[in-house]
C-alpha cells in the first residue's frame, strides 16, 4: 500500500505545480492503459473557462496534498509502515485480510443471543472468545499450579471488571436522565413561552383593538407621530393575526417582519396587514358566534403525556377569543373558565382533539371556520 500513497502524493504535487496536466489528461494516478468513453471525452474537451478551472484544481490539490501528508504519514517514506515486508510485524500475522472473520463472529453472537435470551452480551462474547481462541487447549498445556493461578487471577479481574461495568452503566443512566430532564424542561419552557405570547397578543388586542379595514389602518397609523411607534403598532396587529387567528401556511410570509435580512418598512407592513384582513374575510368559514352555547368534548394532553377528555361548553366569543367552561361535576353546574384563541380551536379541530356535540350542521366533523 505504500506505493499507492506515495504515488498519490507525487501526482498531487505535480498538479499543484502544473494543473493543466489534469485538463490534458497527461498524468494518471495508476499505471496502465486508460479506457476513455463519451463522458470522459466531454469532461476533458477544451473550454473557455480552462484558466479558471486550473486555478481551482491548483487550490484543491494543494489542500488534498496537505491532508494526504497528514492522514497517511505512517505509510509514506519515513513512516513505520513504509515498505513493510511479511514477517516484519509478526503481531499482525493473525489479522484477517477480509471481513469474513467479523461476519462470522457476529453470526455466532446472534445465534447465541437467540439461544440464551437471558444471558448478557458480555457473557456470550466471553464464551465465543474462549472457544475461538482455543483457550481451553492453551490452559491444558500449563501445569496444575499455573492453571490455578490463571483461574484465580481471571476471577479477581472479572470482579473488578464487573464493578467498573456497573459504575459505567450507572453513569450512563444518570447522563440519560439528565438529558431527558433537560428536554422535558425545555419543552415546558417552550410551552410557557407560547402561552405568554398568546396572552400578550390577546392583551394587545384588548388594549389597542383590532384593525379590521384598510381605512382603520390608515387612520390609526396617522395618529402616531414617530416612525418607531408606527412600526411597533403595525407589528402588534400582525402578531395578533399570527397568534390568535388561523392563517393558511401558504401566506406565512405575511406574518413576517423581514425577509432575507432586510427589515420591512411601514408601507410593506401596512400592505401585509391589509392582505391579512382581506384573507381572513374571504376565507370560507363558519360564523364563530354559531359555536357559542355548544357543548364540546376536548382532549387535552397532560404533562405526563396522558390524553384526557373533558366535557365543556363554549360560553362566549369576542375579538378572536373563545371563553370555554370545562365541567368539574357530572351535573354540569360547576366548572373552570378558560380562554382559547380562534387559532387554538382550529388546530384542535384539525387534529381531532375537539368535537362539537351537536346534531345540526356543526357536528363533530365540520371543517375549520
Amino acid at each position: 500500500m505504500d506505493s499507492v500513497f506515495q504515488r498519490l502524493l507525487y501526482v498531487l504535487d505535480l498538479l499543484v505545480e502544473n494543473p493543466i496536466l489534469a485538463l490534458n489528461n497527461e498524468v494518471s494516478l495508476f499505471y496502465g492503459p486508460c479506457f476513455n468513453d463519451g463522458v470522459f471525452d466531454f469532461l476533458l474537451k477544451t473550454s473557455l473557462n480552462n484558466d479558471l478551472t486550473c486555478v481551482f484544481i491548483k487550490r484543491l490539490c494543494s489542500v488534498l496534498k496537505s491532508k494526504v501528508s497528514k492522514l497517511f504519514h505512517e505509510f509514506l517514506k519515513g513512516g513505520k509502515y513504509f515498505n513493510v515486508h511479511q514477517g516484519d510485524l509478526p503481531e499482525y500475522d493473525s489479522c484477517s485480510t477480509n471481513n469474513i472473520c467479523l461476519e462470522r463472529l457476529m453470526g455466532q453472537l446472534d445465534f447465541k443471543l437467540k439461544a440464551a435470551c437471558t444471558s448478557t452480551v458480555n457473557s456470550i462474547e466471553s464464551c465465543i472468545l474462549y472457544s475461538n481462541n482455543k483457550t481451553e487447549n492453551w490452559l491444558k498445556d500449563k501445569d496444575p499450579k499455573e492453571q490455578q493461578e490463571i483461574i484465580d487471577s481471571a476471577r479477581s479481574q472479572n470482579r473488578g471488571y464487573m464493578k467498573k461495568k456497573r459504575e459505567r452503566q450507572e453513569e450512563l443512566f444518570i447522563q440519560q436522565t439528565k438529558i431527558l430532564e433537560q428536554k422535558e424542561n425545555e419543552a415546558k419552557r417552550k410551552k410557557e413561552r407560547k402561552v405568554d405570547e398568546i396572552d400578550k397578543a390577546i392583551e394587545d388586542m384588548r388594549t389597542v383593538g383590532l384593525w379590521e379595514s384598510e381605512e382603520k389602518i390608515k387612520e390609526e397609523v396617522e395618529k402616531l407621530r414617530t416612525k418607531k411607534g408606527k412600526m411597533e403598532s403595525l407589528k402588534k396587529q400582525i402578531n395578533i393575526y399570527k397568534k390568535v387567528f388561523e392563517i393558511d401556511k401558504n401566506y406565512k410570509e405575511l406574518l413576517q417582519f423581514s425577509s432575507k435580512g432586510k427589515i420591512y418598512d411601514i408601507s410593506k407592513l401596512q400592505q401585509n396587514l391589509t392582505k391579512l384582513i382581506t384573507l381572513r374575510r374571504s376565507t370560507p368559514k363558519y360564523n364563530a358566534s354559531d359555536l357559542v352555547g355548544k357543548a364540546i368534548i376536548h382532549t387535552w394532553t397532560m404533562e405526563s403525556g396522558e390524553n384526557k377528555e373533558y366535557e365543556g361548553e363554549i360560553r362566549g366569543f369576542e375579538d378572536g377569543v373563545f371563553k370555554v367552561v370545562y365541567w368539574d361535576d357530572k351535573e354540569k353546574k360547576e366548572g373552570n373558565e378558560y380562554e382559547l384563541t380562534e387559532r387554538e380551536i382550529n388546530i384542535d379541530i384539525q387534529e381531532g382533539n375537539l368535537f362539537i356535540k351537536d346534531t345540526t350542521k356543526l357536528d363533530h366533523c365540520y371543517s375549520t371556520f
